[in-house]
């Protein structure tokens, strides 16, 4: 196995090959992902069936962690959007900025929402109300 040094030399050839398989050979996202985790653990001296074992275990635990979040900001997304709270703020913040600085509503809140919670439940929370705003607006 190899030594500090060239573990960090390793890695850094795993991140410049992920990065290859992204935008040069247009490969998925995910798949270059699992390839470049292989290569590096391969070319670190472990055995194919711990490298496949421990990607799974790291892939599974982020996975479950993320799929635990975008659930539940689905939830508050629909929560928002049954209860009549998005298109209420909708309507709000189209009064505050106006029809014409509808975009910058948009913007404003998704700064305001993205501060303390993930990008994806932010996203997720975001779209009815982009849509509400849409509507509101009547502008795509």
């Amino acid at each position: 196995m190899p030594g500090g040094n060239q573990l960090v030399l390793l890695t850094l050839g795993a991140i410049a090959l992920l990065l290859a398989l992204i935008l040069w050979a247009r490969l998925h996202a995910f798949l270059a992902l699992i390839l470049s985790a292989m290569a590096l653990g391969l070319t670190c001296g472990m055995e194919p069936l711990k490298v496949l074992k421990s990607i799974q275990s790291g892939f599974g635990e982020a996975l479950g962690f993320i799929a635990v979040v975008v659930a539940l900001g689905a939830m508050v997304g629909r929560f928002l959007e049954h209860s009549g709270g998005g298109r209420a703020l909708a309507e709000w913040m189209l009064a505050k900025f106006g029809r014409e600085r509808a975009p910058w509503a948009v913007l404003t809140s998704a700064f305001l929402v993205g501060l303390p919670i993930f990008f994806e439940v932010g996203f997720i929370i975001l779209v009815p109300l982009a849509w509400s705003l849409a509507r509101e607006s009547k502008k795509s």
